[in-house]
């Protein structure tokens, strides 16, 4: 099996998962999958990320204690949405809380934004620099997320958004100059994932122009997504 051949089958099996045992994970995979996520790419090689390895149980419990308190009003949004597109992640069920409180490690993915400097004028400038940034330490994320797979665990991403990100900062005792944007939660699935969906690839691929006739409707894109929600 080829090296291409080997990361296709891990970029294919990785999913996302909300249940986790509580069964500790090896040190060894947990340090190879810090040491994968500080090898990710970043603007000018900035390397903005630090992480904050959180094990403590009663840490974790605050930190689900903070995301349930933040989904008191983000439910109503959900709610607001006609039920087809209703993202289940946003209704106040308590499904968000299994990440923090159950899986053996979460990972704040977090970033000193001062290396900014390392890119050029013109990116922050014309994209804005929050946004530069969180390109650098989304690919962070990412690599760890396959890395965790690599090593046969599973993994739960987490945006944090601007409404939690102070709070959450308080908890970890992260410097209030930093950016935490996203968390990676780490562990075995207390059940077997379901299988991956994807559009087929032949739908996303255009050659050398946009083919308008692969163009979706508004009507096709809600279908699509009714269709993904009923799928998870």
């Amino acid at each position: 099996m080829s090296d291409l051949d080997t990361f296709m089958r891990i970029v294919k099996k990785r999913r996302s998962t909300r249940s986790f045992k509580p069964d500790p994970i090896p040190e060894d995979a947990l340090r190879n999958i810090l040491d994968a996520g500080h090898w990710a790419m970043s603007g000018g090689n900035g390397q903005p990320w630090e992480f904050v390895v959180v094990k403590d149980g009663e840490t974790k419990r605050r930190i689900a204690a903070l995301q349930s308190a933040i989904r008191k009003w983000t439910g109503p949004l959900e709610l607001s949405r006609t039920p087809e597109v209703r993202h289940p992640g946003g209704l106040d069920r308590g499904e968000g809380l299994a990440p923090f409180a159950v899986a053996p490690v979460v990972i704040a993915v977090l970033g000193d934004p001062r290396t900014l400097i390392t890119s050029v004028v013109a990116a922050s400038i014309l994209t804005g620099e929050r946004e530069v940034f969180n390109h650098n330490m989304a690919n962070a994320a990412m690599v760890m997320h396959l890395a965790a797979t690599a090593a046969g665990l599973n993994s739960e991403w987490i945006s944090v958004s601007p409404v939690w990100e102070g709070s959450l900062k308080n908890i970890l005792g992260v410097p209030e100059l930093y950016r935490l944007p996203v968390m990676v939660a780490l562990g075995y699935a207390a059940k077997e994932p379901k299988p991956g969906f994807r559009r087929d690839l032949d739908d996303i691929v255009h050659n050398e122009k946009y083919d308008m006739s692969k163009f979706r409707s508004s009507e096709a894109v809600l279908s699509y997504i009714a269709e993904i929600h009923k799928k998870r």
